[in-house]
């Protein structure tokens, strides 16, 4: 996993921000397969999850995580009340 500053993407230095960069899949077997796809033919989840298996299951892992930390946030923000009242 590499983690990369969002202001090497254009996103302002100021701003926190980050890009999660994970490369675990052998990319001449991926390569190969796709170029004995048709030319119009779309890579589909089978084909991800016959060769780049390793990223989709820490995409999951990633956003499993970021699902907890939201939940987290959510039960520490402040009860809304209502503006009439």
């Amino acid at each position: 996993m590499a983690v990369l500053p969002g202001s090497d993407f254009g996103r302002p230095p100021a701003e926190l921000t980050a890009r999660l960069a994970h490369v675990d899949f052998d990319g001449t077997r991926a390569l190969a397969a796709a170029e004995t796809m048709p030319r119009e033919a779309e890579i589909d989840a089978s084909f991800l999850e016959a060769y780049c298996r390793n990223v989709l299951v820490a995409v999951d892992r990633v956003f499993e995580w970021i699902e907890t930390l939201s939940s987290k946030t959510r039960r520490h923000e402040p009860a809304k009340t209502d503006a009439a009242g």
